[in-house]
């Protein structure tokens, strides 16, 4: 899950200050829309005292939202505080593949309220990105953890290759090569049908080290992960 803090109203002089684990609080790392219901839902919280103006969307990978075939609803909604709310995701099209999994992104920005007492003040409203998977009913059968059981590992010189032949995303918590991580700050998600190749760890490939042992453990539906799974390179 992704938080992002953005200022609203900026002054000259001001005074900061952000409670810890205050503000819009969401109950789940992922939302996972299954093609055979009629609608997904996710609860969000407001952690903090006040009322907050929470502000929700959903928008496809390349941070637009007029081509998304989903609405959620209330997209705009006052949610006092130590309350909680219930955000429904609604399918309007069916023009989404059926072959395999489609990603999409879901925003929930909460904006403070303040008082009207004239001072010069700093506004910072943190936005929430969590990942929505649309599942086709074809897939529902299958799962992602049982697909990245299957994943395909290739040493290739001083990078390993991952290939995802199946049809679900799969998401990473972490990839290792003999105990050292590797940098997953390109990409920690394999779409369907795809390849992507990581740098070894610089010990690793400087060394030539034969007879690697790679693992990786991957993230189930509900944001939670599973058991490690290793290969000899």
């Amino acid at each position: 899950m992704k938080k992002t803090i953005v200022l609203l109203v900026a002054s000259l002089f001001f005074t900061l200050a952000v409670p810890a684990q205050a503000g819009v609080v969401l109950g789940g790392t992922r939302v996972i829309y299954k093609d055979n219901v009629k609608e997904s839902s996710i609860r969000v919280s407001n952690s903090d005292d006040s009322p907050m103006l929470v502000q929700s969307w959903i928008e496809t990978t390349q941070g637009t939202n007029d081509k998304s075939p989903f609405i959620i609803t209330p997209p705009l909604f006052k949610l006092n505080g130590n309350q909680e709310n219930i955000l429904r995701i609604i399918k309007l099209q069916n023009t989404l593949p059926q072959d395999r999994e489609s990603l999409f992104w879901l925003n929930v920005k909460g904006i403070p309220s303040t008082e009207n007492d004239n001072k010069n003040k700093l506004i910072i409203a943190i936005k929430n990105q969590i990942k929505l998977i649309y599942r086709p009913k074809a897939l529902l059968e299958g799962s992602s953890i049982e697909a990245s059981k299957k994943l395909k590992w290739q040493r290739e010189g001083n990078i390993v290759k991952a290939t995802n032949d199946s049809p679900y995303y799969i998401n990473f918590n972490y990839v290792k090569v003999n105990g050292i991580e590797l940098e997953m700050t390109t990409i920690n998600t394999l779409p369907p049908y795809s390849s992507h190749r990581y740098n070894l760890p610089a010990v690793s490939a400087k060394n030539n080290i034969t007879g690697m042992v790679l693992s990786w453990q991957a993230i189930n539906d509900y944001g939670g992960v599973e058991t490690v799974n290793n290969v000899n390179l």
